[in-house]
């Protein structure tokens, strides 16, 4: 019985003979289960070209998988040859046959070309055999020899290649490395930075709150007061900002955030690095509407997104247009295409959509990874969009984004929103607390003007410059809460805390800090504070860190 393969084939290799007469030979003269298709004897000299269209065509009809294709080129004495070649190895031939021959130079030739073939045409290095008929054994050797001088040559090229790729990781590895150093060097020079605005601004924002008490309400000298206030505390919130950049392993405090309130300090904050030619447009849909998170994080998603829009755009005039509204769980699903959990109702979405330059798919789909970047060597670390995705993740959040070559870029954000308000608790600077506080503090006009401030409110506080002095005035006296500077005369706050732990278990201890540390957050956790105040220290951030310490201990 004939194998229905063979038959098939049979059937095939007759139709493709009556195309072009001559092309395909019969299998069985060269050897069983192959087929040879011949250009040499096909057809007339001027029909080349139809005849190799036919071979590719045949190798790409002829699938019978036990059957292997075999292709006899043109003479290397014909124009014709490296056409025939690339042609077959294109088809998916398995072997090339060129004429019989003496030289084993031209089967050297031959394997060249077909070696260049098989990557321009991507094909495994080897997977096309060279078949020809030497007649002289020294012919053969000589042939043998150099095909292996090929192959070596190749591979060779190949470990060179590959050799060359990991130097140039490592280099690459050796500059984010060298910029990572730079960056904590920075950080370091920035949060020494931030401990010197603290001092600053302290006895700034301090004096500036005894004149408003103490000048007539509503005078121009109030209105000059209060603004000298209004312009420290925007200080404070940059400070605090560069002291998050300069730390590491910080504690991430989420407050109740007002949405517009946010959204028009953010924009703020980017108009003044946009450059001339880019405009930046808003339009803000919301309200009273509340978010649960950290403000300085949220600046930061928001800066970084249109910082990449500016660099987007270039030097051609663009727009930035941020949108921001409220919208139901089940339309941001839709803009997901999956679902969310039912926990929030509803989610604010910001939309920041520039016209700049766009992105491929391919770059789209890696955006976010760490340290990818599209930028320059040097310019980019590949860390803004990583950084956003986490935070915004991190808010219980959602961030994507669309974009088009040549039209511009859009990305999409989805915070949950807090159904319920929580407005901050006011202290009321006019009711009296009957406390006993004892500040600590080796600076001098630090603690006068904390006085002066808690006289103002009708609260006697005391005052100590040094460790010594501070254990003798507890001793004479408990205190009802301590507020002790994290450095004090180059001692730890946190160990003269831990140190009188037992013998004042009832006594609040809170710690001055320039910015929440690792040290501070494990003290807090361990019970060895009950809180800590952030500088610039005043009579009203005091007091809340006090209420607060108060109502975790129950005693609010």
């Amino acid at each position: 019985m004939i194998n229905p393969n063979k038959k098939r084939l049979r059937r095939t290799m007759m139709f493709l003979n009556a195309q072009k007469p001559g092309l395909i030979k019969d299998p069985y003269i060269y050897k069983p289960d192959s087929i040879m298709l011949d250009l040499e004897d096909a057809v007339a000299e001027n029909q080349k070209d139809a005849a190799r269209f036919s071979l590719f065509h045949a190798l790409r009809t002829i699938n019978y998988r036990g059957c292997e294709r075999v292709v006899r080129i043109n003479g290397l004495d014909s124009p014709y040859w490296k056409e025939d070649i690339r042609c077959a190895v294109a088809g998916g031939c398995d072997s090339i046959r060129i004429p019989k021959t003496e030289s084993a130079k031209d089967v050297y030739i031959v394997e060249k070309e077909v070696i260049q073939a098989e990557k321009d045409f991507g094909r495994p290095e080897g997977s096309v055999l060279i078949m020809a008929a030497i007649e002289s054994a020294r012919g053969v050797m000589r042939a043998l020899d150099m095909l292996r001088t090929v192959h070596k040559s190749s591979r060779e090229i190949k470990n060179l290649k590959e050799l060359n790729a990991l130097l140039e990781n490592v280099q690459k590895s050796e500059d984010a490395i060298a910029h990572q150093e730079r960056l904590q060097i920075m950080g370091t020079m920035t949060g020494g930075i931030a401990h010197e605005f603290n001092n600053f601004l302290t006895p700034i924002m301090g004096h500036a709150e005894l004149l408003m008490m103490e000048l007539p309400e509503g005078s121009d000298e109030q209105d000059s007061a209060k603004e000298i206030l209004e312009a420290s505390e925007k200080a404070m919130d940059v400070v605090k900002q560069i002291s998050s950049l300069s730390r590491k392993n910080v504690e991430t405090v989420y407050k109740c955030i007002p949405v517009k309130k946010m959204m028009q300090r953010a924009l703020k904050m980017i108009t003044s690095v946009c450059p001339p030619q880019v405009h930046l447009e808003s339009e803000l849909q919301v309200e009273q509407e509340n978010i649960l998170g950290n403000k300085t994080q949220l600046n930061q998603v928001l800066l970084n997104i249109c910082v990449n829009a500016i660099h987007a755009i270039g030097k051609k005039e663009g727009t930035i247009h941020v949108k921001c509204e409220v919208i139901s769980r089940e339309t941001l699903a839709g803009f997901l295409d999956k679902e969310l959990p039912d926990t929030w109702k509803d989610y604010i979405y910001i939309s920041i959509k520039d016209n700049g330059c766009g992105m491929e798919k391919e770059t789209l789909r890696q955006i976010f990874d760490p340290f990818f970047t599209t930028k320059k060597g040097g310019e980019g670390t590949g860390l803004g969009l990583a950084l956003v995705e986490q935070i915004v993740t991190s808010h219980k959040g959602y961030v994507f984004a669309e974009s088009q070559p040549g039209v511009g870029s859009c990305f999409h954000i989805g915070l949950p929103v807090l159904q319920a308000e929580q407005p901050e608790e006011t202290v009321h600077v006019g009711e009296r607390h009957e406390i006993r506080m004892v500040f600590a503090d080796d600076n001098a006009k630090v603690l006068e003007l904390l006085r002066r401030s808690f006289d103002k409110i009708g609260m006697q506080i005391q005052t100590c410059m040094t460790v010594e002095e501070l254990s003798a005035n507890l001793a004479e006296k408990e205190a009802d809460v301590l507020v002790v500077e994290e450095s004090i005369e180059g001692q730890s706050g946190v160990d003269f805390c831990m140190s009188i732990a037992g013998k004042y278990p009832k006594m609040l201890k809170l710690v001055s800090i320039e910015s929440i540390s690792r040290e501070i957050v494990e003290a807090k956790k361990k019970g060895i504070i009950n809180g800590y105040v952030e500088k610039p220290l005043s009579d009203r951030n005091v007091l809340e860190s006090v209420r607060e310490c108060q109502k975790e201990q129950g005693l609010y």
